[in-house]
C-alpha cells in the first residue's frame, strides 16, 4: 500500500463540520493538537498491542499521527489504512506519510459511518478520539464491523464525561461568568458523546462487538501541547478551541473581557510544562461476536 488518496461517498451531515471548517481548523493547527493528545495516544497504542503483518484501519485519523505510528508498528508486511471525513487533514496526512517514507500507510477521505471498501479483513478498528461524531453511532458501528476478518478487533479511546474534564469544563465555567452557552446534549455527536459508558458499551454490544473492556486514563492535558508561553496558550484557546467560536460576532468590549478572564485563568493553571489541566478518558477494546480476538 502507497500513501496515497482516495474517493469516498459523500459523507453524511455530522455534529461538526469536520469535512469543512473544523476540519480546516484541526489541520492548520494540527501539531498542537496531537502534542496536546500525544499522552492519551500513546496509552490507546498501547492497548492496541498491534502485531508485525497486520492490517489496520485508523478511523478519524486526522493529519495521520497515529496511523505514522500503527505503520511503524505493523512493519513492512503490515498495512494501515487511515480514513477521516476532512480533505485537508488527509492530504496532510498523506504528504506526511511520504515525507517520513513511510510506504505502508494510505489515506482515504470518507465518512466511515457509510464507507464501504473493496476489500476488508482488517485485524484492528483503530480510534484516536475519532468515533464520537457520527449521528448514528450504532450504524456507524455495525458498519466498521463488516471491514473486519476474523479475529478482528477494536480499540479507541474516547474522552469521559465532562467533570472529570476540567480542560474543557473549566474553561467553559469561565466564559459562562460573561454569556450564557448552550447546554450540550449528551447524546448527539460531539467530543463528550461516548462519555457515558453504559451507552457506549450498550452500542457496542448491538453493533455486535464483544468482550468490551473500559480502562479509566487519568493524566494532563497541556493546553497546545508542551513548552507554550502564556500568550501562545491564549492563541490557541481563541483560534484554535472553543473560546473563539463562541465569541464570534460578539462586542469587542465583551471579547477583550471573556478573554482577560481566560487568561487569568490559564496563568493560574500554569507549569513549567505549560498550562496543565485535569483530563479523563475511556480506552475501550473490543472483539467480535463469533470471532476470536485473541
Amino acid at each position: 500500500m502507497s500513501s496515497t488518496l482516495h474517493s469516498a461517498p459523500k459523507p453524511l451531515l455530522q455534529g461538526q463540520d469536520w469535512s469543512g471548517a473544523m476540519g480546516e481548523k484541526w489541520n492548520h493547527w494540527h501539531q498542537r493538537f496531537e502534542a496536546m493528545l500525544a499522552p492519551i495516544g500513546a496509552a490507546t497504542l498501547e492497548l492496541a498491542a498491534c502485531r508485525n503483518g497486520e492490517r489496520v484501519l485508523d478511523i478519524g485519523c486526522g493529519a495521520g499521527a497515529t496511523t505514522l505510528a500503527l505503520a511503524r508498528q505493523v512493519g513492512p508486511s503490515g498495512q494501515v489504512l487511515g480514513v477521516d471525513i476532512s480533505s485537508a487533514l488527509v492530504q496532510t496526512a498523506a504528504a506526511r506519510a511520504e515525507q517520513n517514507g513511510i510506504i505502508n500507510a494510505g489515506f482515504l477521505c470518507g465518512d466511515a459511518s457509510i464507507l464501504k471498501l473493496p476489500h476488508t479483513g482488517y485485524d484492528l478498528l483503530f480510534s484516536r478520539f475519532g468515533v464520537m461524531f457520527f449521528n448514528d453511532p450504532l450504524a456507524a458501528f455495525r458498519n466498521m464491523r463488516l471491514m473486519l476478518g476474523e479475529g478482528g478487533r477494536v480499540a479507541f479511546c474516547c474522552w469521559g464525561p465532562p467533570p472529570e474534564n476540567p480542560w474543557v469544563s473549566s474553561l467553559a465555567a469561565v466564559v459562562s461568568r460573561h454569556m450564557a452557552l448552550p447546554v450540550p446534549d449528551p447524546l448527539a455527536p460531539g467530543p463528550f458523546a461516548f462519555a457515558d459508558q453504559i451507552r457506549t458499551r450498550t452500542i457496542l454490544e448491538q453493533a455486535g462487538f464483544t468482550r468490551i473492556q473500559f480502562t479509566p486514563w487519568h493524566g494532563k492535558q497541556i493546553l497546545g501541547g508542551p513548552g507554550l508561553d502564556l500568550d501562545e496558550v491564549l492563541q490557541f484557546a481563541e483560534k484554535a478551541f472553543f473560546v473563539g467560536d463562541v465569541l464570534e460576532g460578539k462586542p469587542e468590549q465583551l471579547c477583550q473581557q471573556v478573554l482577560a478572564d481566560v487568561r487569568e485563568f490559564l496563568r493560574s493553571r500554569q507549569t513549567k510544562h505549560g498550562v496543565e489541566l485535569d483530563a479523563m478518558a475511556w480506552l475501550v477494546s473490543a472483539g467480535c461476536a463469533g470471532k476470536s480476538s485473541a
